[in-house]
């Protein structure tokens, strides 16, 4: 015969925590106005997380488009254009909010970039071990590293010597473990984003 419970128990739960992650609300839009540039986005477990805007040249976007769609992920801008603004964006100045749960934000471009008519921008929202959150060894309490928006614009985020496909496919230094410096490489780029801020 099956017991049954005479009284309510409580049994605790603990839920490890989210890794450290950020994504657009939307993957990606066309703005016809340029007073509207603000782009929603929500990140968890991060303090903050940086923005490079690159911009492609109005005689260069056929060239773009012959290998890219808008708001793909893919494909390199060396080619056809140039990044115009970095910039790391602080998280963590609603105290109302906690950082360890999904939050909403908006980034408004306007304090970028000054757009151009028939120009196309592709904006990606990356993010680097030392914004994070997530408990590794202690707290996280080194200051905020700023240097991503220091670099010279000229700089390539990547160091091409460094990650490399073997025969598996498989990214040299790739993790999905936020104590690693590796996981926050392979995040970065996957949140670009294209827009015109003029059609006519």
């Amino acid at each position: 015969m099956a017991s049954v419970w005479q009284k309510d128990r409580y049994i605790p739960i603990t839920f490890p925590p989210l890794n450290p992650q950020v994504r657009l609300v939307r993957s990606g839009t066309l703005l016809p106005s340029s007073a509207n540039l603000k782009i929603n986005f929500q990140a968890i477990n991060l303090r903050a997380v940086h923005v490079k805007v690159s911009r492609i040249y109005e005689n260069n976007i056929l060239q773009f488009l012959q290998d890219n769609s808008l708001g793909s992920t893919d494909g390199s801008l060396r080619r056809v254009g140039k990044p115009i603004a970095r910039k790391v964006i602080a998280l963590d100045h609603d105290v109302r909010n906690s950082l360890h749960d999904w939050n909403t934000y908006a980034l408004d471009l306007a304090s970028l970039i000054t757009p151009e008519p028939g120009a196309i921008y592709r904006v990606e929202i990356g993010m680097k071990k030392n914004y994070s959150l997530y408990a590794c060894e202690g707290q996280n309490t080194e200051p905020l590293d700023l240097s991503y928006e220091q670099k010279s614009l000229n700089d390539d985020d990547v160091n091409y010597n460094e990650y490399y496909y073997d025969d598996d496919e498989d990214y040299w230094g790739y993790s999905e473990n936020p104590c690693d410096e590796e996981y926050y490489y392979n995040k970065k780029r996957q949140l670009p984003m294209c827009f015109l801020p003029t059609l006519g």
